[in-house]
């Protein structure tokens, strides 16, 4: 598959060979067993880190299970990480190995957040356990040697991240947000969901089942989604990386 990831093109041929039938077709818990599935094939071994330890920041419905590594020669920073997986699959276990790449390549501390799926919790149960981490990471900074945080995600992890910086008036401000092929706008109107939404690893059949599994209904998209907000005094530095085959690409451009 020319211009494909060659780790992604390798798991369309696995997937394809075994007869793996999409996540929008399977029952919820195949569909986590299958993103975890597909971790285990892409993925490398788990790096060793300093430390690692279990927190928990008090949420509106419970507590919110966070993950924290620490790396040998940790520097004061540390960054709150949301998972992807279209608030229906993914989890701080199948995200393991890369939180462990980022605290050993970046130097910072990385807090994992296990926030809640979706259709058990249907939105805004996943924003309101990463505002729940946010406050939990700013309220532990001290105590874990921190005088600088960033908030980051990939795919609905990065939605989560910026809805987090768009409570900026009642948090403490990230010093960075890091957005990793971000969903930020939920209408979906862009030319790169035309081109890119059919017959690769995300497709645009599977960002509507994971929309209706959250719950977010056609009315409320507009409100729901941080891309689409006029005003962006205060937000942070920012980074935002895309993926060139992806249906997202153009979130990041809104």
């Amino acid at each position: 598959m020319p211009g494909l990831d060659p780790q992604a093109a390798r798991l369309l041929r696995v997937m394809r060979r075994l007869r793996l039938r999409p996540v929008d077709e399977l029952p919820v818990d195949r569909g986590r067993r299958l993103e975890a599935f597909g971790h285990a094939v892409l993925g490398e071994a788990a790096r060793p880190v300093a430390q690692v330890t279990a927190h928990q920041a008090p949420g509106p419905d419970g507590a919110v299970p966070i993950r924290v590594y620490r790396p040998e020669h940790a520097r004061p920073l540390m960054i709150v990480y949301c998972h992807g997986g279209g608030g229906v699959i993914g989890s701080v276990d199948s995200y393991d190995a890369i939180t462990r790449r980022m605290a050993v390549e970046t130097g910072c501390l990385v807090a994992s957040v296990d926030y809640r799926l979706a259709p058990e919790h249907p939105h805004p149960a996943a924003i309101d356990d990463a505002l729940a981490a946010w406050r939990w990471a700013t309220a532990a900074a001290a105590e874990l040697g921190v005088t600088a945080l960033a908030i980051a995600g990939d795919s609905f992890g990065g939605y989560l991240a910026a809805h987090v910086v768009r409570h900026r008036a009642a948090l403490r401000r990230p010093d960075l947000q890091l957005l990793i092929y971000p969903l930020l706008d939920l209408t979906h109107p862009h030319p790169s969901m035309r081109a890119h939404g059919e017959g690769r690893l995300l497709t645009r059949r599977m960002i509507e089942y994971f929309a209706r599994q959250v719950g977010v209904a056609d009315g409320d998209r507009v409100a729901a989604s941080p891309g689409l907000d006029a005003d962006l005094a205060g937000v942070p530095p920012t980074i935002v990386v895309t993926a060139g085959f992806d249906p997202l690409a153009d979130d990041g451009r809104v």
